[in-house]
């Protein structure tokens, strides 16, 4: 997320807007070359959420498949020999979804199962893209008509599907990745028990199933095998932070990606690493009371306290999977260098905070 004052929000609206019209023309556009690739509309409220600036002009954006695609309930989710973070999909043969995406599936373990392949989705995605814009192209040529100053280029990598829109002399690139929504319920791996296999004893790996209510997702990104989908939680990190009820958050947020990148100049910490730090705080203080105005500074305070103690220990526990950190890629000089920028400013200042940080903040508060 950007941060600072209100004027450098998430994204500014020119910005989003432009976006969100070209994403929702080109997502509308190629369900017609290939109805199985039908995905929910990007709308203001909700989707603005889920697009991320990773560097400037440069974003990543969630696009889910709707479930005219797919059902939740035509699908199983597995998470038994896969990478931690992860699962694969299996779809039901005797579902319709089963026969429109079995080309896309793929063969897998001892048993032969057929797992939908997120490499294979990913590279579908891509063709029919450069299809699309293809099309749009020679059709602009043919009738001799200009796009009104907006030219769209694909962009995509075998990684990640990236469109590189340019508007009026300004180049916005834009990932998308695109995520299946996962209802009902999530296999929890347990405890190794005790079974009678053949008339033997046999110690097998026993699940539990969790009841999901909101916000899991499965997300096609590059991983060691080609039927492997990252688990995310973006919407469950929407519906834990709540930020329409508690806006404080976002201000703390905001404030600490400004003390991380703008007065510490780290920039190695992305916002999934701040977004965790806010996750942890806001479970420790999940009362209305705890967030008020005048709390802001002391979450601020805490919050920062709390990822000094992730880098001096080198583990930043996920919020939902605990035992994955998600410092595992972040190198231990990068650490350490953090750890003794943050050590320093706090010892010329009584708290981590500095002096234009702290003005900041009032600016906001009392104008």
């Amino acid at each position: 997320m950007q941060v600072a004052n209100e004027s450098q929000a998430i994204v500014d609206d020119s910005r989003w807007n432009s976006i969100k019209l070209v994403v929702n023309v080109l997502l509308s556009a190629l369900a017609k070359y290939d109805a199985r690739f039908t995905f929910q509309s990007v709308d203001s409220k909700v989707s603005k959420s889920f697009l991320t600036e990773k560097d400037t002009n440069h974003f990543e954006l969630l696009i889910f498949l709707s479930s005219l695609s797919m059902r939740p309930e035509e699908i199983s989710i597995h998470q038994n020999e896969v990478s931690q973070g992860m699962a694969t999909i299996e779809i039901s043969t005797r579902t319709k979804a089963g026969k429109i995406w079995k080309s896309l599936c793929r063969q897998k373990g001892k048993y032969g199962k057929e797992y939908l392949s997120s490499a294979m989705f990913r590279s579908k995605l891509s063709t029919l893209l450069s299809k699309l814009l293809a099309d749009m192209l020679f059709l602009q040529h043919y009738h001799d008509k200009e796009m009104h100053g907006i030219e769209i280029s694909n962009i995509s990598s075998e990684d990640v599907e990236s469109v590189l829109i340019e508007i009026q002399g300004v180049a916005l690139i834009v990932d998308l990745i695109m995520a299946i929504n996962c209802e009902g319920f999530w296999p929890f791996q347990g405890t190794a028990v005790k079974r009678m296999k053949n008339g033997k004893n046999s110690l097998e790996r026993a699940f539990k199933l969790k009841p999901i209510n909101c916000g899991i997702e499965l997300v096609s990104k590059p991983a060691a095998e080609e039927c492997q989908w990252s688990i995310c939680f973006y919407k469950a990190e929407e519906y834990e932070l709540n930020f329409e009820r508690f806006p404080e958050r976002l201000k703390c947020l905001q404030l600490l990606k400004m003390f991380v990148h703008s007065e510490l100049g780290c920039h190695f910490l992305k916002p999934n690493h701040l977004k965790a730090i806010l996750l942890h705080e806001s479970a420790k203080f999940p009362c209305d009371e705890d967030w008020s105005a005048d709390k802001v500074l002391d979450r601020l305070n805490n919050a920062i306290s709390l990822l000094e103690s992730f880098v001096d220990r080198e583990y930043c526990p996920h919020f939902f999977i605990p035992s994955i950190n998600l410092f595992a890629e972040a190198s231990k000089r990068d650490l350490q260098v953090f750890s003794h920028k943050l050590k320093f400013v706090k010892s010329r200042n009584k708290s981590p905070l500095t002096n234009r940080l702290r003005d900041v903040f009032f600016l906001q508060y009392l104008q």
